[in-house]
C-alpha cells in the first residue's frame, strides 16, 4: 500500500496564464487600477442628415394635423350639439377611435406612476405577481380555446411550459433584482428633478398624440374623399348610357299584350316579302347594339373592379405608414426619460465621479445632444424586432 504521507506533501506547480494571442503570462502582474468610463459628450450633434429627416417628419405631422385634421374636429364640434355626428366614411366613426387612445394614454401614465411606487416598496411581491398574472392570462387563453377549438389548447400550454421553466431559472435571483430595483429607486429619490423632466415628457407625449390625431383624422377623411368620388364617377359611368355610332345603348324593352302579339303575327304573315326584310335588317341592327353596350358594360366592371382594388391597397399602405409613423414618434420621446433615468442612476452606481459625467444636467444634455441616433436606433429596432 502507498504511504500516506506521501499525499500530505504539498508541491507548488506554476501554471503560467496566457492569452490566445500567445503573449506572456500576466500572473504576477496587478491588475490596472479602477477607472470610471471615459465618455465625450462634448461633440454636439450626431447624424445630421438624420436629425434633418427627423425634424422634417415632426414638422410634417404638425402641419398637416392642423391643415386636414383641426377643421374636421372642429366642424365635429359643432356638429355634436345639433346630433349629427361626423363620420370620416361609411365605415368608420371618429369618436370611438379618439376615446379608445385618449383612455389608452391616460391609463399608460398612471401605470408608470404606480409602477415606479410599487417597485420602491416591494419590488420582489410586485415580480412574482407579474409572473402569477402572466401564467393566468395563459389559463384563461387556453380555457377559452377549448370551447372555440380544442386543438388549439396547444398553443397556450407551449407557453405556459416555457413560463415555468423561464421561473423556474430565475426564481433565485428575484432576490438580487430587487435589491438593485431599490437601490436604483433610491437614487432616483435623490433626484427629485426627475420627476419634473418625466412630467414634461409625458406633455410632450400627449402633444404628440394630439397633433398626429389630428393628422390621421385629416389624412383618413382626404383618402375616404377620394375613394369616395372614385367609386361614385365610375358607378355614374356604369348607369349612364353609352352612345355608339349616335346610337343609345340603353335599351327598354317593351313587352305587347298577348292579343297584340297574335294580330301582328296575322298581319306579318300577309305583309310582303321586301317589308319582311327591312324588318329583320332593324332587328340585327338593334341585336349587334345590344351586344357592344353588354361588351362595354363588361369592360367598365372589371376596369371599376381593378380601380377599388388598387384604391384599398394604397388605403392599407397609407394607414401603415400613419401607425409607423405615431410609434416612431411616441418610442422616441418616450424613451427619453428612460435614457436621462439610466444615465442619472449611473451617478450612484459611479459615486467617485469627479467629472460630473453622471450628473443631472449632463444626463439632460446627453439625452437631447444623442436624441436623433437614438430615434434612429428605435426606428431599426422597430424593423428587426418582428425578424428576430
Amino acid at each position: 500500500m502507498a504511504d500516506k504521507g506521501m499525499f500530505n506533501d504539498r508541491v507548488a506547480v506554476n501554471i503560467p496564464l496566457k492569452s490566445d494571442d500567445n503573449t506572456e503570462a500576466n500572473i504576477n502582474n496587478d491588475p490596472p487600477a479602477y477607472q470610471n468610463p471615459h465618455l465625450n459628450f462634448n461633440n454636439g450633434w450626431k447624424d445630421l442628415g438624420f436629425a434633418i429627416v427627423f425634424a422634417i417628419h415632426i414638422i410634417v405631422v404638425i402641419v398637416v394635423g392642423l391643415v386636414l385634421g383641426l377643421p374636421i374636429v372642429l366642424q365635429h364640434m359643432k356638429q355634436i350639439s345639433l346630433e349629427k355626428p361626423l363620420r370620416l366614411s361609411a365605415d368608420f366613426d371618429i369618436k370611438p377611435f379618439a376615446y379608445s387612445l385618449s383612455g389608452a394614454a391616460a391609463v399608460g401614465g398612471l401605470l408608470s406612476f404606480l409602477t415606479l411606487f410599487a417597485l420602491q416598496l416591494c419590488a420582489g411581491h410586485f415580480i412574482k405577481c407579474s409572473f402569477f398574472i402572466l401564467i393566468m392570462m395563459q389559463v384563461l387563453l387556453g380555457v377559452g380555446l377549448f370551447f372555440v377549438f380544442p386543438p388549439l389548447c396547444v398553443i397556450p400550454g407551449v407557453f405556459i411550459l416555457f413560463t415555468l421553466i423561464f421561473i423556474s431559472c430565475v426564481r433565485k435571483r428575484i432576490t438580487f433584482a430587487e435589491a438593485h430595483l431599490q437601490a436604483g429607486c433610491a437614487s432616483l429619490r435623490s433626484h427629485p428633478s426627475l420627476i419634473l423632466v418625466a412630467v414634461l415628457m409625458l406633455i410632450v407625449e400627449f402633444l404628440w398624440f394630439i397633433f398626429w390625431c389630428l393628422m390621421f383624422v385629416g389624412v383618413i377623411r382626404a383618402l375616404n374623399i377620394d375613394l369616395t368620388t372614385n367609386k361614385v364617377n365610375m358607378t355614374s359611368n356604369q348607369t349612364q348610357p353609352a352612345t355608339i355610332y349616335g346610337l343609345s345603348t340603353k335599351t327598354t324593352p317593351i313587352r305587347p299584350p298577348t292579343f297584340l302579339m297574335n294580330e301582328t303575327r296575322k298581319t306579318t304573315d300577309n305583309t310582303p316579302y321586301s317589308m319582311k326584310e327591312g324588318t329583320r335588317k332593324k332587328r340585327m341592327n338593334s341585336y349587334s347594339n345590344d351586344e357592344q353596350s353588354q361588351h362595354m358594360n363588361t369592360s367598365q366592371n372589371l376596369t371599376s373592379n381593378t380601380e377599388q382594388g388598387n384604391s384599398g391597397f394604397i388605403y392599407k399602405i397609407v394607414v401603415f405608414f400613419l401607425l409607423l409613423s405615431w410609434y416612431w414618434g411616441a418610442i422616441t420621446f418616450g424613451n427619453i426619460i428612460n435614457f436621462i433615468t439610466a444615465c442619472t442612476v449611473g451617478d450612484w452606481w459611479f459615486s467617485n465621479d469627479d467629472s460630473g459625467l453622471y450628473t443631472m444636467s449632463n444626463s439632460i444634455k446627453r439625452a437631447f445632444t444623442k436624441f436623433v441616433s437614438y430615434a434612429e436606433a428605435q426606428l431599426v429596432s422597430l424593423k428587426l424586432n418582428p425578424q428576430r
